[in-house]
């Protein structure tokens, strides 16, 4: 009986020592295969009622640490993030171009600015004029590359989610594909090590797309979900849907509901997103891309409100300026009016050699514009002068408010210039300084909006023109829970709803309502929403309120209490600047003819008591050169906070940021590198092969294997021994 139990053990150690064999093998064999973690079984010893009876071969097993793995998952979807952010930050500083670089829109800015230094070194020169022009052209065209280029990059990085969102549901695929596959080998008894390596190389890649957390069950299986807890795979994969847009406007956020959700049975996940790819890619369009275009809007905004309200007070002689084509858009010129709170304005006619050809003032003209008149009434008055015997005597001349809601005023085929000069009373020749204007958008009697100067609020020689409307108003940037001190009510209307009309709607909002709030009230009101949609939407660190016309309409929003102490105000609620820096231009006038250019202004001789303008003046261009040496006070946009600037200053710590911002990416990205290479070493001392331990480990089973040869040989000899004495 003895012989049998030596036979059987030997026999035991030779199958043991083979497996063990088969196993060193095979971790030679995939030494270099991605994923693959050394595999390791113990020896057990067989115990039959109390007595050994050989060797068998114990559970395989990987040689992993699962809390390292996890660990090791984490950096590398960080390290992932930032890599991804990295390659967008490099492309912005493309873009904006380094704060020192002769391409950057500061250099541009600061460029242009010259050009007006010696244009008032060279009024009358035309090769300058021209040479002014086509600068403020080559700096429109920057804002509008900046601006295109801007949002080519949320394009990219939105179809990109679509991409990475693909790559998520093909992971949870093969997860699950690999969970029946190892369920059913536990269930079996079959050796499924190999199968968890593969499953454990596509969590990896799974997590460097988006942040999971897993767990396995008794039975093998692995359940994936998210940090947020929405659940990924469990019995089945949940796919994880998203549709990329085919375009993207400066004005689209995820707040708006422009893009997509990335949802998962229905459920938008997007918030639930912390790193990993898809986190970079989410930040980059909802929010870091997005910060540097409100960047960029504030400061074409403020630019060339500035240098517009100094071009409106300038004159072009020699040439004639007889022709004036406004920008400002009034929705219901009959209804809406203005007032004059402070000064009076100088309505002049001139000879073509700058002599004062007839004079009047705006107060003369239109006694009621002191206390308020409607805007339809201010430009009948002045075609009336115009043409009047006593005025200017020019027939066919006129002004009027044209189907578009802007001011028009011609001279027709006279050879008069006709120029404004906003002062201190109605006596001729008082102090030159822009008028105060109380803007009343619902002719209810209360101011909604003050502006500075009579031809920059009709917008009649503006420099910079733009596109864009005012279908969309934005209030200033918030914290998310701000409130605001007072209540008050809005209305709205529209050019198909215009003031003298029915309005839109009215909106009573309370003192404890967040900008959230708000929209909300808008969007859930019925007469509201038929016509507009309000969104909150982030613009750096803060936010928002965006109220926009559905059908693309210019929009009017007025307030029930005065300016100063009203909700617009409360809200900084004024028309959106978002996208401007992309739709900026330079007034087609000005390069149709850029002699047009302002260079002088409306002067006033004591001697004579009358108004003239001269060729050799440069009072409005170096004005125009002064302001950009001037600071001026910007709102909160992107990451750059309430403060008074430079334009060219505001453009450099746009860049100096960006910069920043980019070399801090760039640190994290070699940090997180340094850290998961660090982890993936440590990993692999524990989990990869190591060709010498393998190597050992074969010549103790090739030992063991002789040992059991020699034992099944020897009880075999004596088996023979034995049969042949019974015999």
């Amino acid at each position: 009986m003895s012989l049998n139990l030596a036979l059987s053990a030997g026999i035991s150690g030779l199958q043991t020592a083979q497996k063990g064999l088969d196993l060193v093998s095979h971790n030679l064999a995939n030494i270099n295969t991605p994923g693959y973690t050394r595999k390791i079984f113990n020896p057990e010893s067989v115990v039959l009622n109390g007595s050994g009876v050989g060797v068998q071969t114990g559970t395989i097993a990987r040689r992993v640490d699962e809390g390292l793995n996890r660990d090791l998952r984490e950096e590398l979807a960080k390290y992932t993030e930032y890599n991804t952010k990295a390659s967008y930050y490099q492309r912005m500083q493309d873009l904006f171009g380094k704060p020192a670089s002769n391409n950057s829109i500061s250099h541009t800015l600061t460029a242009f600015g010259q050009q007006f230094d010696t244009l008032a070194l060279e009024t009358d020169k035309s090769t300058q004029q021209m040479a002014t022009v086509r600068s403020a052209q080559e700096l429109t065209s920057q804002f509008n590359t900046i601006s295109t280029r801007l949002q080519q990059m949320r394009l990219t990085a939105d179809q990109d989610i679509a991409g990475a969102v693909a790559e998520v549901n093909d992971h949870l695929k093969n997860i699950d594909t690999l969970n029946d596959e190892i369920t059913l080998g536990v269930a079996t008894g079959r050796d499924v090590t190999d199968l968890q390596d593969k499953r454990d190389l596509e969590v990896q890649q799974l997590t460097e797309l988006v942040d999971v957390t897993t767990f396995e069950r008794p039975g093998g299986a692995l359940v994936v979900y998210t940090k947020g807890g929405s659940t990924l795979l469990d019995a089945d994969p949940i796919p994880v849907s998203f549709t990329a847009s085919s375009s993207v406007t400066a004005w689209d956020s995820k707040g708006g509901g422009d893009f997509s959700a990335i949802s998962v049975g229905g459920s938008d996940i997007t918030g639930e997103i912390g790193a990993g790819k898809l986190a970079a890619l989410i930040d980059m369009r909802d929010k870091t891309v997005p910060a540097y275009q409100s960047q960029m809007d504030e400061l074409a905004g403020k630019f060339s409100d500035s240098i517009n309200q100094i071009h409106n007070r300038g004159t072009s002689q020699p040439t004639i300026a007889n022709s004036y084509s406004g920008t400002t858009t009034f929705i219901a010129p009959a209804t809406q009016t203005m007032a004059l709170t402070t000064g009076d304005v100088a309505i002049t006619l001139f000879n073509a050699d700058g002599t004062q050809k007839a004079t009047t003032t705006l107060k003369t003209i239109v006694p009621a514009v002191a206390t308020g008149e409607d805007i339809s009434t201010v430009t009948t008055a002045i075609q009336t002068w115009l043409n009047s015997g006593t005025g200017g005597g020019l027939t066919g001349a006129t002004a009027t408010v044209d189907a578009n809601g802007k001011v028009q005023i011609a001279l027709g085929t006279n050879t008069a210039s006709l120029a404004f000069r906003d002062q201190a009373s109605t006596t001729a020749g008082s102090t030159a300084g822009d008028v105060t204007i109380a803007y009343d958008a619902d002719g209810t009697g209360t101011t909604d909006q003050t502006v500075s100067g009579f031809a920059n609020f009709l917008g009649l020689n503006d420099m910079f023109v733009a596109n864009g409307g005012q279908w969309m108003a934005d209030s200033d940037v918030k914290a998310q829970n701000w409130t605001p001190n007072v209540g008050g009510a809005l209305t709205f209307y529209d050019s198909d709803n215009p003031p003298g009309g029915t309005a839109i709607g009215t909106l009573t909002v309370a003192p404890n309502e967040t900008l959230k709030d708000i929209a909300l009230k808008i969007n859930s009101d019925t007469a509201l929403s038929a016509k507009l949609e309000a969104e909150v939407v982030q613009d750096g660190d803060g936010y928002r309120l965006r109220i926009k016309d559905r059908a693309g309409k210019d929009m009017v929003i007025t307030q029930t209490a005065g300016v100063g102490t009203g909700l617009i105000e409360q809200l900084g609620l004024k028309d959106s600047k978002a996208g401007l820096s992309g739709q900026l231009r330079v007034n087609q006038s000005l390069l149709d003819d850029s002699s047009r250019i302002s260079r002088g202004a409306v002067l006033f001789n004591s001697d004579t008591g009358q108004y003239y303008i001269s060729a050799g003046d440069n009072t409005t261009a170096n004005q125009l050169a002064k302001s950009f040496q001037t600071a001026v006070s910007f709102d909160a946009a992107g990451g750059v906070t309430t403060g008074a600037r430079s334009f060219s200053d505001y453009a450099a710590l746009t860049l100096s940021q960006n910069a920043s911002e980019a070399s801090s990416v760039a640190t994290n990205v070699s940090y997180q590198g340094q850290l998961a290479d660090t982890l993936q070493l440590k990993s692999a001392e524990i989990s990869a092969v190591n060709m010498d331990e393998e190597l050992s480990q074969l010549l103790v089973w090739e030992q063991m294997y002789r040992a059991s040869a020699k034992v099944i040989s020897t009880a075999a000899d004596m088996l023979d021994v034995l049969n042949s004495i019974i015999r």
